[in-house]
């Protein structure tokens, strides 16, 4: 089993791999923390952000929905960058 350090690796090097457009790399990466840590939020988020990149918006809203209700489940609010992101749509600006 993975540790959070371990998670936290695959989830960082997966958002490197998004930002240069390196899709399946990210893909793979995201899913290898979700494997270990399923409520993981930020990797949820990340295969939202990864389906909207493929323009698979309705896949997107699950991985969406997903991390939000993770987020408000654990009542620490909802990151800055996700309202940007609701509000002036999916591909929206920075994605992180």
């Amino acid at each position: 089993m993975a540790g959070e350090q371990d998670i936290r690796i695959y989830y960082y090097l997966g958002v490197c791999h998004l930002v240069q457009h390196r899709l399946d790399e990210a893909y793979y990466l995201f899913k290898r923390a979700l494997e270990a840590y399923p409520d993981f939020a930020d990797a949820q988020y990340a295969l939202d952000v990864f389906q909207g990149e493929k323009k698979e918006y309705a896949k997107a809203l699950g991985y969406f929905e997903k991390a939000l209700s993770l987020y408000l489940a654990r009542k620490n609010g909802i990151p800055m960058h996700w309202i940007r992101r609701i509000k002036w749509g999916i591909n929206a600006g920075s994605i992180f």
